[in-house]
């Protein structure tokens, strides 16, 4: 019948309606919430919280060739040499596919040499450990300058060491924010030493939680340097960023034993044709270079820095105000400003997931310990927040420990 064959668009047209009215609603509520639409803030490592126009940059499809993606990996390019305060004649950035772990593979790959490689390793907490951990995994030698986590290195021991390995280092790798405990590692000592004592070693910087964030001249402290697209530049996941020399990468040809995982692979099809060598990530791209439109907007390094310190300030005020204590010592050198780790409480009722379960409720996340020997959960500071923020994720930390009736003041 004619009711039988109208149906179909009827259906078709209530469902439509039926869209138009949630996405108006929608928008009302999100005009009404004003910045809690931000929701939830996200006191993390990362992902982390971006900026709208951040998210926006995504929202149009690019082809992996068209002229105005070509024009963005250039902006990005010249970006990372940019903000790691490099000569641009002498250093090259380099977007590599996937996470920032990968990168650092890439890193460890590409600078080892097929032969005779031995890599140095400053283990002292979750992630100069995971490099040591990437080097036994390839099968490239690795010995581990072994420090306590959380306390300051001590560097005539690590001199000592690197002049017990010296001829023979062909890499040394350090971690500048050990992200496990919030902890900066000394790399401008470690690499005058480093310098002093293996001048042939090339030294890699793992800068993941501090490019972009804590101030430091590239050429001073690395040959190569990984970090993430979705750390301090505050930008979304999807691809990590290297920052090498490029006489470095002129003698490392040939040295990858991955097909992917190849720096200067990466960089030749780069420098050759405006290209990746393989599918870009596209949209974390776009966002990226917006992200770094808005970190020379905001003043650069320094001034990401002095916002990032004043929210941890303000954080670390408030938790102890309310009876948590913090993991590292207080005002040494060693104390980051990236993330802060909190002495998990000693009280009956404390459970970490249960907690940030009922802050997630009031549009807050923070995030787990990764201390190896420490019990600790850990509040981020980098990321698209404001005092505003910190002082919202306060009032939901109080009125959530009294909903679980946790008193640390008693």
């Amino acid at each position: 019948s004619f009711c039988t064959l109208l149906e179909p668009l009827l259906s078709s047209m209530r469902r439509m309606s039926a869209r138009l009215a949630a996405a108006g609603s929608g928008a009302a509520a999100n005009a009404a919430a004003g910045k809690h639409s931000r929701l939830p803030l996200l006191f993390t490592a990362g992902p982390l919280q971006t900026s709208m126009p951040v998210k926006e940059a995504m929202l149009r499809d690019y082809g992996s060739r068209d002229a105005a993606f070509v024009q963005c990996i250039k902006d990005v390019r010249s970006g990372l040499v940019r903000v790691g305060d490099a000569s641009p004649a002498e250093w090259t950035g380099v977007p590599m596919q996937g996470s920032g772990t990968m990168g650092i593979e890439a890193a460890i790959r590409t600078t080892t040499p097929r032969k005779g490689a031995l890599v140095a390793v400053v283990t002292n907490g979750s992630y100069g450990a995971r490099i040591a951990s990437i080097c036994d995994t390839i099968g490239v030698e690795c010995v581990r300058f072994k420090s306590e986590e959380g306390a300051a290195i001590d560097l005539a021991a690590l001199e000592a060491f690197v002049k017990e390995h010296g001829a023979r280092l062909t890499n040394f790798a350090i971690v500048h924010c050990e992200t496990s405990t919030g902890m900066f590692n000394p790399i401008h000592d470690a690499a005058r030493i480093v310098r002093q004592h293996a001048p042939q070693a090339t030294i890699i910087l793992d800068a993941m939680s501090s490019f972009g964030a804590v101030p430091f001249k590239a050429d001073d402290v690395c040959d190569i340097m990984i970090s993430s697209a979705n750390k301090c530049i505050q930008g979304v996941p999807g691809f990590s960023v290297i920052l090498a020399r490029k006489a470095l990468l002129e003698k490392c040809r040939g040295n990858s034993t991955s097909y992917t995982l190849d720096v200067c692979v990466q960089n030749d099809g780069l420098d050759k044709t405006g290209q990746f060598p393989n599918t870009p990530p596209v949209h974390a791209m776009m966002a990226f270079r917006q992200a770094l439109i808005e970190h020379t907007e905001e003043g650069g390094v320094a001034a990401r820095a002095q916002r990032y310190k004043a929210l941890a300030t303000r954080t670390a005020e408030g938790m102890k105000a309310l009876g948590f204590t913090l993991f590292l010592e207080e005002g040494s050198d060693r104390m980051g400003y990236i993330i802060t780790a909190y002495n998990t409480p000693k009280h009956p009722k404390w459970n970490f997931v249960q907690f940030n379960d009922r802050l997630r409720e009031k549009g807050v996340v923070l995030y787990p310990g990764k201390a190896s020997h420490a019990d600790t959960f850990r509040i981020g500071s980098l990321g698209d927040l404001y005092m505003d923020d910190v002082e919202m994720m306060l009032a939901a930390v109080s009125s959530t420990m009294e909903e679980l009736g946790i008193n640390l003041l008693e």
